[in-house]
Formats: structure tokens, sequence, C-alpha cells
């Protein structure tokens, strides 16, 4: 591995620009707004009509459209909301959990007795959950806190739902005990909506003894020392991360085999792998080659759909 680096683009670019040179949020994203309008119409200006597909995204609920081929998992491809085909994909699963069918969340019952957490979700979907359902979005590292390795026992079995979208590749081992807690703070009968990237095997864990550690600044790198539980000291180069150097560490590359294992392991059932797609709101899983992707070095798994796991109902 190395350290993250991505091809440069006139987008990339622009987003450095604004990013750097406008302090103001809203005008940031007023301006990346306009800048997305401005991109989907040079495609739409250059591309045959046929080249794109026609959906309602289930995030706005906005009518858009996308050239299929370049439809991908973390790009935006709603020009209205900039939702991607994994936000749209983990709104569609939660409506078939909760309601039966794919619903766009404007679609969506107000159902107040419906309480929902999210670890991290994105701003684009969690304002428009918390006007129809009792939703509360938790971060790691500000208000309103929630540490999924460490969970409070007040909040057990308090949750219908639980979304946690690629968020478990991040968190520092054992990562069973997070799924053990995740399964705790549902009902009975509750469901988790989750994503990670993954391959198929057996999960990469990349710091197995990870115990006390600090990341630093070495030079023009990020590195890892850790002092393991039994006082040994390790130091880690090359690391990946994802977002950009120095943010949110990759701690595992997870393999479908152990994911499952964990999963089964912390007590949910009903799996269920929302791999089918859904052109009528442009969830469409294209294949994708890691090494062929602007991730330096490659990040593995950027083509895998929600999983829905469940806890045992009360019958």
């Amino acid at each position: 591995m190395q350290n993250v680096r991505m091809k440069l683009t006139p987008r990339h670019i622009g987003t450095w620009i604004v990013i750097r040179l406008v302090p103001w949020k809203g005008v940031q994203e007023k301006l990346f707004s306009w800048g997305r309008m401005i991109a989907w119409l040079w495609m739409y200006v250059k591309r045959p009509r046929e080249d794109f597909l026609p959906f309602r995204c289930n995030v706005c609920g906005r009518k858009t459209s996308f050239p299929r081929e370049e439809l991908t998992r973390e790009g935006w491809s709603c020009v209205h909301c900039q939702s991607t085909v994994r936000w749209r994909s983990v709104i569609r699963a939660l409506s078939t959990e909760l309601f039966g069918e794919a619903l766009a969340i404007s679609d969506f019952p107000i159902r107040p007795d419906l309480v929902g957490i999210g670890l991290s979700d994105w701003e684009g979907y969690a304002v428009h959950l918390a006007e129809k359902m009792a939703y509360t979005n938790t971060f790691f590292h500000k208000e309103p806190l929630l540490d999924i390795a460490s969970v409070d026992p007040s909040q057990y079995g308090r949750y219908d739902f639980l979304i946690a979208t690629d968020v478990f590749e991040h968190i520092c081992p054992p990562v069973l005990k997070s799924f053990q807690n995740a399964f705790k703070l549902l009902k009975p009968g509750g469901a988790m909506i989750f994503t990670v990237p993954y391959i198929d095997g057996e999960t990469k864990e990349h710091f197995p003894e990870l115990c006390q550690f600090t990341l630093q600044k070495k030079e023009k790198a990020w590195i890892l020392l850790n002092k393991t539980a039994d006082g040994r000291d390790q130091e880690f180069s090359d690391l990946t991360f994802h977002g950009g150097q120095g943010t949110v560490l990759e701690m595992r590359l997870f393999g479908k085999d152990t994911l499952l294992r964990n999963i089964q392991d912390a007590g949910f059932t009903g799996i269920q792998v929302m791999g089918e797609e859904y052109p009528e709101h442009g969830i469409v899983w294209a294949p994708y080659f890691a090494e062929k992707a602007h991730y330096r070095p490659p990040i593995y798994g950027l083509d895998t759909p929600p999983w829905i796991l469940r806890t045992p109902g009360t019958d």
C-alpha cells in the first residue's frame, strides 16, 4: 500500500479551490451545486441521449438522468442532491425493510413510532429521515456521540433500525465487538442496513495487534505508531485512507466469508444481500476495477451492495 493519491481532474481542482477560498458553507454548497449542473450539462451535450438512464432519486425525490456506464457506487449521479448509487441503495434497503416497497424518502409515511439511529450517515438523507421518523444521526467525534465499539447499556434494545454505511472498515479491532454492540442496540425484529467494501475470501486486518496507537506525519507521509498489549512497539507506513491522507484510516479489507461469520456470531439472522439493480431509482451495479480507479493505492470492494441484517423477532 501507498499513501492515497488521486488523479487530478477539473472537478477535483474546482473542489480544492472552493474549499480553501470560500469559508462559508452555504456558499460552498451553492457553488458545488452549480458545478454539478455544469458537469451534467456538459455530459448531456456531448453524449447521445440513449446513453442516459432516467430515474427518480429516492433521496431528494426529483427526476434526473445520468450516463448509465458512468454510474458508480461512490460518484455522485443525482445532479440535484449529489446522491450516489450507494446512498440510494441504502435508502432502498431501508424502505423495503420498513415498508415493504422501494419508496423515495418523500413518500415515506410519517412514523414517529419508528426509532432509528445512523452512524455518521450522509447528511443528504439524514435530514430527510429525521423528518419522517424518530431518527438520530450520530458521530464518533462530535455530538450526538456514539462509539459503536463502546455502547452504553442504557441504549440496548431501543432501536427499530440502524444504518452503518462504510463505517466498520474503519473501526479498531476486534471488529466483532462492534457487530455485537449493533445487535444489542436493536429491538427484537430490528434491522441494520449495512455496507462495507469487501472482496471474496477472508478479511485482511492491517493492524491485528492494535492497542495504543497514534498517527503522525513523517516527512511527507503518515505513519501509525502502535504499542501492543504486551508492550512491543510497532511502526506502520504506507497507510490507506478513505477520503484523503490523514482522514479516515482503513483498518481492514473485509473478506465476504469472514464478514458473514462476524455477522452470524453477533447474533444476526435473516441476512439479505440487496444486490439486485433498481434502475427506477438509479441503482445500477457497474463493474468496478480497483486498479483502474483513481484511488492510489487501489481501494478494493467499491462495488458492494447493502446488506440487511435482522435480529430475531419476538415470535
